[in-house]
């Protein structure tokens, strides 16, 4: 494997239903960066339908919102983002993620071990 430069092709992104991480049985997801590719930061895609949880960060991550939206509540602040909108969390915050009906992203998290 080349550490200096990694590609992943669209063909190659598959978005699975989850069935390894209770937070998100029932959500699809294709991790495309992160362990499997030994790599520092993990990235891929998460397909999420009509759920409320709430979690514990641990890394800090970006969302790039592709369709749908989703509500997002850390301190009492709710927000929501839609197609084109990018959000950060930080590592070390209780999130409530709200999603109405469905929404496709795109996640970036660092670090990689976020599952661990």
């Amino acid at each position: 494997m080349n550490k200096k430069l990694l590609k992943v092709g669209n063909e190659e992104i598959k978005l699975n239903p989850v069935t390894d991480f209770p937070l998100w049985v029932g959500s699809n997801m294709a991790e495309v960066f992160g362990e499997k590719t030994e790599t520092k930061m993990s990235a891929g895609m998460h397909e999420i339908f009509k759920t409320e949880v709430t979690y514990d960060m641990f890394s800090d991550d970006i969302l790039y919102i592709l369709e749908g939206s989703v509500e997002l509540e850390v301190d009492d602040k709710k927000e929501v983002f839609s197609s084109g909108d990018f959000a950060y969390m930080f590592n070390g915050t209780k999130v409530n993620l709200k999603v109405s009906d469905y929404v496709k992203l795109i996640f970036i998290a660092y670090p990689a071990t976020w599952k661990d």
